[in-house]
């Protein structure tokens, strides 16, 4: 059985007649840095809190209009769809910082 040139571990994999074992053929994927998930953490907070802004800017308008108008309604059913995919990447983004803190600290 040949050694990963890479790390020495046996293998039966080659890669262009070169034994390189499964690990190393297939490096773990590059984890973002603390920074990089702060500022993906701080423009989901915007984008949620405009898609809030929206909101409640397509609840005055369906307030503002006679009820089952389907301008309102269309107008508050797209802000909810907005601001549903707003909070879900807020969330994603929050527990990905949360997790890049507790990497970090170990």
């Amino acid at each position: 059985m040949a050694q990963c040139v890479h790390c020495g571990a046996e293998t039966e994999l080659f890669i262009s007649e070169v034994p390189i074992c499964q690990n190393c053929a297939d490096p773990p994927a590059k984890k973002p840095s603390p920074g990089e998930v702060g500022k993906t953490l701080v423009r989901a907070r915007a984008a949620w809190r405009y898609a809030l802004a929206v909101h409640e800017e397509a609840s005055e308008i369906y307030l503002s209009l006679p009820s089952g108008h389907p301008d309102g309604t269309l107008a508050l059913h797209n802000a909810n769809l907005q601001l549903d995919q707003a909070a879900e990447a807020f969330k994603a983004a929050l527990g990905q910082f949360v997790q890049a803190g507790r990497k970090h600290q170990t």
